[in-house]
């Protein structure tokens, strides 16, 4: 996402198809959710992480935006997106 549009939204607790599944909410699960992000994408990206109800049950919702791109996940994979 962040490769070929330069933007993009990411939810714990949303199936691929679009169903709520919950998921649960705490001061350490963001944390978690920020310190993996932090850790593992470069380079550096700074989202926004924060819990959002939908449809009556907590998920985690991560924006983020970037203009590089070549994004590196773990230092394992290079994605490139020419335009």
């Amino acid at each position: 996402m962040l490769n070929k549009h330069g933007v993009g939204t990411i939810y714990f607790g949303v199936k691929q198809n679009g169903d709520v599944i919950g998921q649960d909410v705490s001061e350490s699960s963001l944390r978690d959710v920020s310190r993996t992000v932090y850790e593992s994408i470069k380079p550096q990206i700074y989202p926004v992480i924060k819990e959002e109800i939908l449809d009556d049950r907590s998920t985690i919702k991560v924006e983020f935006s970037g203009e590089n791109t070549h994004v590196y996940f773990r230092n394992k994979f290079c994605f490139l997106y020419k335009t």
